[in-house]
């Protein structure tokens, strides 16, 4: 395959893809600014919470994540509830039943 249609088959698919008047060819410029989308030294569990946190179309998942925090403070103040429940009762130094 020659250098011209690797050009034409690539500028093709990106007028499709933008969705542009098949009869567009894209020629590119002669200097090409390199733009980063996502910073390097993201790690991927990074990415994907900075994702949850401000992508419309994953507001489940915030959600479900949401419930799960709930969920597991929820269970916690009833462990401690449970725990103080049934506590023994101690008493102070001086005697005194602090139960």
């Amino acid at each position: 395959m020659t250098a011209l249609n690797v050009f034409y088959d690539a500028s093709v698919a990106l007028t499709v893809m933008l969705r542009l008047d098949p009869t567009v060819i894209l020629v590119p410029k002669s200097i090409i600014k390199v733009t980063t989308l996502v910073r390097e030294d993201l790690s991927i569990d990074n990415m994907l919470v900075t994702a949850a946190r401000w992508r419309p179309d994953l507001e489940a998942v915030r959600t479900l994540v949401a419930a799960a925090e709930l969920t597991k403070v929820r269970r916690s103040g009833a462990d401690w509830g449970h725990k103080l429940r049934n506590a023994d009762f101690y008493e102070t130094s001086a005697g005194e039943d602090i139960g």
